[in-house]
């Protein structure tokens, strides 16, 4: 993004990543049968990008329910409708995730285990800094 060629292209890109997520809320939202037009699926998944900005359980695990909670209630949706949405959302959203990346490790031949070990081993402490002792195999 150094120059104003490559920030028009990264800003269009991101905008479409942007728009391909609201029309996934969208669709999800037509599939449950929600009477909401594509801008108010737009405004909410605004809503819940902005709370569930900053990290928080596993995969935001609680959070996103809540903020699709919030969400979808501002757009006039009873409360125990959006919280029921909100756990498909959640899955839909949670389950391509876990499926690639279990495919993802299948195919390195690895292990989780094996694959924290190698990132460990990676990454080299600051300078002044003591390394962490080595685990032992009944830590592991």
């Amino acid at each position: 993004m150094g120059n104003p060629r490559t920030l028009g292209a990264s800003a269009l890109i991101s905008l479409l990543y942007l728009l391909l997520h609201m029309f996934s809320y969208w669709a999800l939202m037509k599939a449950y049968l929600f009477d909401f037009s594509f801008w108010s699926a737009a405004g909410a998944t605004v809503i819940i990008r902005l709370l569930t900005l900053i990290p928080n359980a596993p995969g935001n695990a609680g959070v996103i329910n809540w903020a699709c909670i919030v969400a979808l209630t501002t757009f006039g949706a009873e409360p125990g409708e959006a919280a029921n949405f909100s756990i498909i959302l959640f899955g839909a959203l949670t389950v391509p995730l876990l499926v690639g990346g279990a495919v993802a490790t299948a195919l390195t031949g690895l292990s989780i285990g094996e694959l924290r070990d190698r990132a460990h081993r990676s990454v080299e402490p600051p300078a002044g800094r003591v390394r962490d002792l080595p685990r032992t195999s009944e830590h592991s």
